[in-house]
């Protein structure tokens, strides 16, 4: 199955569905099957829906997770200037950069 999936450009189970509802659109009335066919379509974009509202709500809680850890190294500096504050990256980021933050 997965050699026949590759060989058309498309992964496994888009090719099952295809398979399903090809052979469902034979077996059963055109009502149901258009009935089936656009349930199917609703929840693919619920699903698609929830898979971004989810990356967007998740990036929001890291951004505030950095700005919080950025504030908190940026306090530890005595007295605020016109100078920059050097802010390593925490240790949960993949980055060893620098990141700098005006006082």
């Amino acid at each position: 199955m997965a050699d026949l999936a590759e060989e058309r450009g498309m992964r496994v189970t888009q090719l099952m569905r295809e398979w399903v509802y090809s052979n469902l659109q034979k077996a059963i009335p055109s009502s149901a099957y258009n009935e089936a066919e656009a349930e199917d379509t609703a929840t693919w974009r619920r699903s698609i829906k929830a898979r971004v509202e989810g990356r967007l709500k998740s990036n929001k809680e890291k951004k505030e997770k950095l700005e919080a850890y950025d504030a908190q190294q940026c306090a530890m500096v005595p007295e605020p200037s016109t100078e920059t504050c050097e802010i390593q990256t925490p240790p949960s980021e993949p980055s060893d950069t620098l990141r700098q933050r005006r006082l």
